[in-house]
């Protein structure tokens, strides 16, 4: 699903064309069809689960038919200047640089930090046991 064109800053400059045509909010994840229309990612892969078909003009589309859009498309919406996800916090900058902002603004709402917090211990144990696996195997040897 695309990003809100409300959490633009200059969201009426926003050119129609960076605008998914199923969700109609601003490209996240850029992909186009063979007949090189563009939609986000998962917009369009869920739209292909009903319907084989481009949402725009109807030709054929097929999940691996479906390809990345061209870097110039993704770099006109990272560029684009974004605001901050949490209202009370004054930061905005460009959509590549909100990921990195959002991992470090005071204005997060303390059961997002604690969820971000369960998802980064489960990495960490999951790499635990990759390396005790790899220890073991070793040791075998």
């Amino acid at each position: 699903m695309g990003r809100d064109v409300e959490r633009y800053v200059d969201a009426a400059a926003i050119s129609r064309h960076l605008l998914c045509s199923i969700c109609h909010g601003v490209l996240e994840r850029p992909v186009q069809t063979t007949c090189e229309h563009l939609f986000c990612e998962d917009c369009l892969l869920e739209w292909l689960c009903r319907k084989a078909t481009c949402p725009v003009c109807c030709a054929g589309a097929l999940p691996d038919s479906i390809e990345r859009a061209p870097r110039v498309i993704v770099g006109l919406v990272e560029d684009l200047e974004v605001r901050c996800d949490h209202d009370e916090c004054q930061w905005t900058g460009a959509r590549d640089a909100l990921d990195a902002h959002l991992d470090e603004c005071g204005h997060v709402p303390r059961a997002d930090l604690l969820q971000r917090l369960a998802l980064k211990q489960r990495q960490l144990d999951d790499a635990k046991r990759t390396i005790a696996d790899r220890d073991r195997e070793i040791v075998r040897l």
